[in-house]
């Protein structure tokens, strides 16, 4: 009798152990800036793990520490989502039964299987991802051992001067964490990753960016001194110097330069109808980041092109195209109106 007593024991504190053994753990992952014309935002994904792989993920719920000078306070807002924040689940919390939004394994089941959010202080959001059938093993997901998407988020950037900031607050993550019964809970929670993204990178470092007007067209010349990791530029145009700005270019513009050496880009745009017209460059990543180089302006009406601010240098800019035949332009810029004299030389001298 001892002995069978002991043995149960044994068996009890063998399962206890196996169940405190499962482990959560989430990371960050995918964090790139996107921009849709008018505002800049930081998109990431928040991945979870198990320790072996072997359970079904319950209700979870995670606590988003975030930069308040970059995003600005109480990022949640109840009336309208999409002002400071969306978050959209990731596969690991997607399912559906009969393909009903409002019959999702996770998610808040009155609002199409949305996850939760609320502002738990000024500058941490909380996430919440019920699962809606407890027990299961149907209608939920396995936790596996490589990082899954458990959500997207979506945060529009107020101050791009700052950087993201982002960490988890594992202290209050720790017993919010469930197994698909949503009674047992993962021990331990570990979320010890963070992600402080500049928030305004600098893929590539312009030396010029101008604009000329010319028969009816708007040519385009940017040059680099340096590109790091660059995977090319994208073109955009507007007729108002700080919204509704357009693409033009279909495909990106691939990058040429280096690390240590920028290259020479042109680019001809017809808009067609003469007036002012703004344009800036994109300069893509190649892990997909995105940044903006400053606004100029042409006026196809006056075929006089200016930037948006005045030179302060005098400044001789490389000719293009090098090596020409029949023609090759040379562009130069003056702080103040003077004469000059340029002169031009092949290369006997």
């Amino acid at each position: 009798m001892i002995r069978r007593l002991l043995f149960s024991l044994f068996l009890l504190l063998i399962c206890s152990m196996s169940l405190l053994a499962e482990s959560i753990t989430y990371t960050f992952a995918n964090g790139r800036i996107s921009n849709d014309g008018n505002y800049k935002y930081y998109e990431f994904d928040i991945e979870a793990r198990g320790a072996v792989g072997d359970t079904r993920i319950g209700s979870t719920q995670v606590y988003l520490n975030y930069n308040s000078n970059a995003f600005g306070q109480n990022v949640y807002n109840n009336s309208n989502p999409s002002i400071g924040v969306v978050v959209t689940k990731g596969a690991l919390t997607q399912g559906s039964i009969g393909g009903n939004p409002s019959l999702s394994y996770y998610g808040n089941n009155s609002n199409q299987g949305a996850p939760i959010l609320n502002n738990n202080t000024s500058s941490r959001l909380a996430i919440t991802i019920e699962l809606n059938f407890a027990n299961s093993t149907d209608w939920s997901n396995p936790l596996p051992a490589a990082p899954s998407g458990w959500a997207h988020v979506k945060m529009k950037i107020l101050n791009d001067a700052f950087n993201a900031g982002l960490s988890f607050q594992q202290a209050l993550m720790g017993g919010q964490q469930y197994l698909f019964n949503n009674s047992t809970k993962y021990n331990p929670v570990i979320a010890e990753a963070t992600d402080d993204a500049d928030l305004n990178p600098i893929v590539a470092e312009l030396s010029s960016f101008t604009a000329t007007a010319h028969n009816e067209q708007v040519h385009l010349q940017w040059q680099t001194l340096a590109e790091v990791d660059q995977a090319g530029f994208n073109v955009y145009r507007s007729v108002a110097p700080d919204s509704g700005f357009i693409k033009l270019n279909a495909k990106i513009i691939p990058a040429e330069g280096n690390a240590t050496s920028g290259a020479y880009y042109s680019y001809i745009d017809s808009p067609g109808t003469s007036g002012l017209y703004y344009y800036k460059l994109q300069d893509v990543s190649l892990s997909g980041a995105l940044s903006y180089s400053s606004t100029i302006s042409v006026n196809l009406k006056t075929m006089i092109a200016q930037s948006t601010l005045p030179p302060e240098t005098f400044e001789l800019r490389q000719n293009y195209p090098n090596p020409f035949n029949p023609e090759t332009r040379i562009e130069y810029q003056l702080a103040q109106q003077e004469f000059i004299e340029l002169s031009i030389y092949n290369l006997s001298g």
